[in-house]
C-alpha cells in the first residue's frame, strides 16, 4: 500500500508558510478601503454555487479556484488573494478544509467560515491519508475531515450561515436572500430523502470508497464504507487489488465501489470482470469541470440516478 509522502507535505506546508506575508495583506485596511470592497469571493464550487443562488443577480460572486485545483490543497496566487481582499463577504467552508487558511489573515469582520455552527461534529481522519490527483500531486489528509457539504443536512446548516453572512453583508438585499435560501434548502432537503430512501438497499451491498469523501455521508445514514486511496487514472496496487478482492469475498454481498471522478475504463472493466465490483462515479462536487443544470443540487441528483441505477445493476 502506498505510504504517505510526509517530505512532500512538509514542504507544500512551508510554502503555504513563505506565502504568508502575501496572505497577510487581505487584512482590514481602513474604512475607505472597506467602503470599496464589492462582491463575494468564495474559495471552492459548492459555496460558488450557493450564494449565486442566493445573490448573484444582484451581486458579483467570484470563485478564484482555477479549474482542475484541489481546493483543499490549492495555494493561492497573488490574483487569487487580491479578489479575496477586495470582496465585501470571504466565504469559506472551514472543518479544516481549506489547508492555505492557516497562513492566511482574513479578518473575522468579512470571512464566515460555513462550517463553524457545528464544529462539534467534525469527523477526523483515523490515520493519514496520501492521495493524489490534480496539478497539486500527492498529498496527506490528516486530522478533521473537511467535507461536510456532501452531507445534505450539514449543507443546509452551511447554507444558513451563508444566507446570515449576505444578509448582514448586503441588507439591502434581505428579502430576496431568504427566500432563495429557502428554496435552496428545500432541494437540499430532497436530496436528503432521496438518499434515506436507498438506506435500506445500500446496507444490502459492500460499499467501497476510492478516497475518503463520503465519511459524513455514511455517519448521518449509518453507513459502512470502507476506504482506499486510489487514483481513477491507473490500476490498482496489488496490496488495493488484494483487499479489495477480500473485502468483496468475505462480504459474501454485491460490491460497489464509489469514485469521485470517473476512472478509466480498463479500471472499471478489471474491477467488473476481476473482482465482481461494479464503479459508481458519486461526485462530491469540490471542482467539477462540468457543471450540469441545476449545479450543486444537479450533481448531486445525479449522483443519486447513478447510485440507483448501480443498484438496480446490483440486483439483476
Amino acid at each position: 500500500m502506498r505510504r504517505p509522502d510526509l517530505l512532500a507535505t512538509s514542504l507544500r506546508f512551508c510554502a503555504l508558510v513563505a506565502l504568508a506575508p502575501l496572505f497577510a495583506g487581505c487584512g482590514d485596511d481602513g474604512d475607505s478601503a472597506r467602503a470599496e470592497r464589492s462582491g463575494v469571493a468564495v474559495t471552492f464550487f459548492p459555496l460558488e454555487d450557493w450564494a449565486e443562488r442566493m445573490i448573484g443577480p444582484e451581486i458579483e460572486v467570484r470563485c478564484p479556484l482555477p479549474e482542475g485545483e484541489d481546493p483543499i490543497f490549492w495555494q493561492p496566487d497573488s490574483a487569487a488573494m487580491e479578489s479575496f481582499r477586495t470582496a465585501r463577504l470571504v466565504v469559506s467552508n472551514g472543518a479544516e478544509f481549506e489547508k492555505w487558511l492557516a497562513v492566511a489573515s482574513l479578518p473575522e469582520s468579512r470571512h464566515v467560515r460555513t462550517a463553524d455552527g457545528f464544529s462539534e461534529r467534525f469527523l477526523e481522519f483515523e490515520e493519514q491519508v496520501a492521495h493524489s490527483h490534480g496539478p497539486s500531486g500527492e498529498h496527506v489528509h490528516m486530522g478533521v475531515d473537511g467535507h461536510t457539504w456532501v452531507d445534505p443536512l450539514l449543507a443546509i446548516e452551511q447554507v444558513r450561515a451563508l444566507e446570515q453572512a449576505l444578509v448582514e453583508a448586503y441588507p439591502e438585499h434581505a428579502g430576496v436572500v431568504h427566500d432563495r435560501a429557502d428554496a435552496l434548502v428545500q432541494d437540499l432537503e430532497q436530496l436528503d430523502g432521496a438518499w434515506a430512501a436507498l438506506v435500506p438497499r445500500l446496507k444490502s451491498a459492500t460499499l467501497l470508497a476510492s478516497h475518503p469523501a463520503y465519511r459524513y455521508v455514511a455517519e448521518r445514514y449509518g453507513l459502512d464504507i470502507v476506504n482506499f486511496d486510489l487514483d481513477p487514472d491507473a490500476l490498482l496496487e496489488p496490496d488495493d487489488a488484494a483487499k479489495a478482492e477480500r473485502l468483496a469475498r468475505e462480504s459474501e454481498r454485491p460490491t460497489l465501489m464509489l469514485w469521485e471522478s470517473t476512472p478509466r475504463p480498463d479500471l472499471v472493466a478489471a474491477l467488473r470482470d476481476e473482482l465482481g465490483i461494479v464503479s459508481v462515479v458519486i461526485s462530491p462536487a469540490e471542482n467539477p469541470g462540468v457543471i450540469p443544470d441545476g449545479g450543486y443540487v444537479g450533481i448531486q441528483r445525479d449522483n443519486l440516478v447513478r447510485l440507483t441505477r448501480a443498484l438496480d445493476g446490483l440486483a439483476d
